[in-house]
């Protein structure tokens, strides 16, 4: 769980999408989704709602990719 705020950025990233834009997307405010990529703060992910926001950034086709992500 500690690296979702990672693959979130990095899907983020992928779908050319703000910050801004993306918290939009989920339906969360920017300050939470700062706090979730960032690791920071108290802002806490469950794995429901993690799959939930990849679903949301069509990044399901991308699990396999996840760990390589994350240990770049």
């Amino acid at each position: 769980m500690e690296n979702y705020g990672l693959i979130i950025r990095h899907l983020r990233g992928l779908a050319g999408l703000t910050v801004r834009e993306t918290a939009q997307k989920i339906g969360r405010s920017i300050g939470w989704l700062s706090e979730i990529e960032n690791g920071c703060g108290t802002a806490r992910l469950t794995e429901e709602e993690f799959n939930r926001i990849v679903d949301c950034l069509g990044g399901t086709h991308s699990k396999a990719m996840f760990k390589t992500w994350v240990s770049n």
